[in-house]
């Protein structure tokens, strides 16, 4: 019933959002979001907050209840989507798959006072299954900031603990996400109406450049799905025009996984290089002329 409602909600606002004016209950949804376990439900929660933004009144609202987290959270369970059509000229593909003979073991679990790992997520799986874990067992892998229990590690909470069907898969709903994100950054441009650079910065884009969710946003780039790499690559360069952090993104590695990138849908890629790529702070001088010329290599093999 539940879902019901939020899909009735989804479809009225979507087409009365100027008649309705701003939704109110903005926090309760995004609380919602936070505390599901239920793929259907999960889904048509962001389905209606895609529709929410349709007013911009409600995107201060998302990101003042922490809503850039929580998508951003969500965007990583792209790479849990193992059906993905595969390009066959792809021969280094980074993905989780069942194809994947050697798994990662990288995960602990805290056993009374012991410590016990490392161990690979299909291992996590059968100790769950077995219920030798529960939603509440802490956890760490390299990159969390501290142990956390299962339920608050997005990866392991939708895939152990979470139930129900899910409307659509893990890349759809990713594309979906990348879609919001990028419509929030669309309202607040970094330069006024006399092309003037506005200051400080746009909040929604200090945040997405922040060091705690850029990564994971660029690491999409990794699943080589054509939607999501033209979507990252819209993204990015819609968060870091006109940005200060726009030096320092080659730490993420963004470079190399575009370049690692065989799709034809290369326009929105070229875009993000002309506007990042001389303004690197590499300390060596040599290495954005390297980038300029395996990009214009891998676009003359497309001629």
């Amino acid at each position: 019933m539940k879902c019901l409602c939020l899909q009735a909600m989804t479809i009225v606002y979507g087409r009365y959002y100027e008649d309705i004016g701003p939704f109110s209950d903005t926090k309760y949804i995004l609380g919602m979001l936070e505390r599901c376990a239920d793929r259907t439900e999960r889904d048509r929660l962001v389905m209606f907050i895609n529709k929410l933004i349709l007013h911009r009144r409600n995107v201060k609202d998302i990101m003042d209840q922490n809503g850039v987290r929580t998508l951003v959270d969500l965007l990583t369970l792209a790479h849990l989507h193992t059906s993905r059509a595969v390009v066959p000229t792809q021969t280094n593909v980074i993905e989780a798959g069942p194809q994947q003979e050697r798994m990662e073991k990288e995960w602990y679990y805290n056993n009374g006072d012991q410590r016990e790992g490392p161990m690979s997520l299909r291992d996590l799986k059968e100790l769950y299954a077995s219920n030798h874990l529960t939603h509440k067992t802490k956890v760490w892998a390299q990159g969390l900031d501290g142990w956390k229990t299962i339920s608050q590690v997005p990866q392991l909470k939708w895939s152990l603990v979470a139930k129900g069907t899910p409307v659509i898969n893990e890349s759809e709903l990713a594309n979906l996400i990348l879609n919001i994100l990028i419509k929030m950054c669309e309202y607040f441009p970094s330069r006024d109406a006399d092309d003037a650079v506005i200051r400080p910065l746009p909040r929604v884009k200090r945040l997405l450049s922040d060091l705690q969710y850029l990564p994971h946003i660029v690491q999409l780039l990794l699943t080589f799905d054509p939607i999501l790499v033209e979507r990252v690559a819209t993204l990015l360069c819609e968060v870091m025009r006109d940005n200060a952090d726009v030096s320092k993104i080659y730490l993420t590695g963004v470079f190399y996984f575009i370049l690692m990138y065989t799709g034809s849908n290369v326009l929105p890629i070229a875009r993000f290089l002309q506007l990042t790529h001389i303004k690197q702070a590499f300390r060596n001088d040599d290495v954005s002329l390297y980038v300029y010329i395996c990009f214009y290599n891998k676009k003359m093999s497309y001629d």
